[in-house]
């Protein structure tokens, strides 16, 4: 870690990286598809469970099918949220998210995992504190649950779906 003097930032926190940085996901996507654990490879095998995957804030479980399918891959039962847009009240997508969890406990047998993707693990959070009796694990990626400092564009994209929605 480098230390940097930044008046706006606490004791506790890093500076943002830039976000110029992002840009550069071709060459993340590539080492991924050359890593052996892609292909499941040195990996400990699921046992076969349900895990329901929930994405962020105006994500759809599209984006989470490389997730989808490497937990296929290494033994898993996976499932898409099936909430949709992840852009609407949470208590509606809890609900939506419920059914799916529903489904995946009645057809595996046991409580399922959740894995949730930013805001989709605040949904899943949720979800669990609703029916603690579906789910046996709960996995954050991302989400804020804590204070934390967003980043200028997401901020700007909520106030544009607030606007849309009013």
């Amino acid at each position: 870690k480098v230390a940097r003097s930044d008046s706006r930032l606490g004791a506790d926190q890093e500076p943002m990286p830039p976000l110029w940085r992002e840009s550069l996901w071709p060459l993340d996507w590539l080492a991924l598809r050359l890593s052996p654990v892609y292909y499941g490879a040195g990996v400990p095998r699921g046992d076969g469970s349900a895990v329901v995957l929930v994405p962020g804030f105006m994500g759809t479980d599209l984006y989470l099918s490389e997730l989808y399918l490497w937990l296929r891959r290494i033994g898993y039962r996976p499932y898409m949220s099936g909430i949709g847009l992840n852009a609407e009240c949470p208590d509606r997508l809890v609900q939506r998210l419920l059914l799916t969890i529903e489904r995946a406990r009645t057809e595996s047998g046991k409580p399922v995992r959740l894995i949730g993707h930013s805001l989709g693990g605040l949904i899943g959070r949720g979800a669990r504190l609703q029916r603690p009796e579906l789910v046996s694990q709960l996995i954050y990626l991302g989400s804020p649950l804590r204070a934390l400092q967003a980043h200028p564009a997401v901020l700007a994209a909520v106030a544009m779906v607030r606007l849309a929605v009013q």
